[in-house]
């Protein structure tokens, strides 16, 4: 069984509670904006639901249009999906983008952090 890289870091004290659920937000986020049938189906009901899920419906809105924002001010958009989608460790991308060591973990804590604040995390 493989150990999650973004768990790991935490463990070790290189990334923070927040920026942990910040990682978990944008996953869904991802997930909620690359499923199109599923992203029709939230704003359908989102509009139309007067029952007990409304307050789902209302967080999959706020993660898309979170993810949507965070996406368009990110740099390096493509290593960040890399590590937090894929699950690839910021040394496996530093590797597979010839870059040097430490330069993707760098751009990971950015962009948690960036995350954070179009949240009001911080």
């Amino acid at each position: 069984m493989s150990i999650d890289p973004l768990l790991e870091l935490a463990r070790n004290k290189k990334l923070t509670g927040a920026q942990l659920l910040a990682s978990e937000a944008i996953y869904t986020g991802y997930i909620i904006v690359t499923d199109g049938i599923g992203l029709y189906r939230i704003h359908v009901m989102e509009r139309y639901d007067k029952g007990t899920q409304h307050h789902e419906n209302v967080k999959a809105v706020v993660l898309e249009r979170s993810y949507r924002k965070w996406a368009r001010k990110v740099r390096n958009l493509d290593q960040c999906i890399d590590m937090i989608v894929l699950r690839a460790s910021p040394n496996e991308v530093d590797r597979a983008r010839h870059q040097r060591n430490g330069k993707a973990y760098e751009t990971l804590v950015i962009a948690l952090d960036e995350y954070c604040s179009i949240r009001g995390w911080v």
